[in-house]
């Protein structure tokens, strides 16, 4: 995922960062009825 990522974004491989967690048996996917996903991205640019 980080490599597709990169090659998209044109980014350093070492840039990139995909982080997972669970939802502590919770709600609907905690039950294994559903999945559910979040995205969260945070692009900046150090050029002034």
């Amino acid at each position: 995922m980080r490599k597709k990522i990169a090659a998209i974004t044109g980014l350093d491989l070492m840039r990139i960062s995909v982080k997972g967690t669970t939802t502590e048996k919770l709600g609907f996917t905690g039950r294994q009825e559903g999945i559910a996903v979040h995205a969260i991205v945070i692009v900046y640019s150090n050029k002034p």
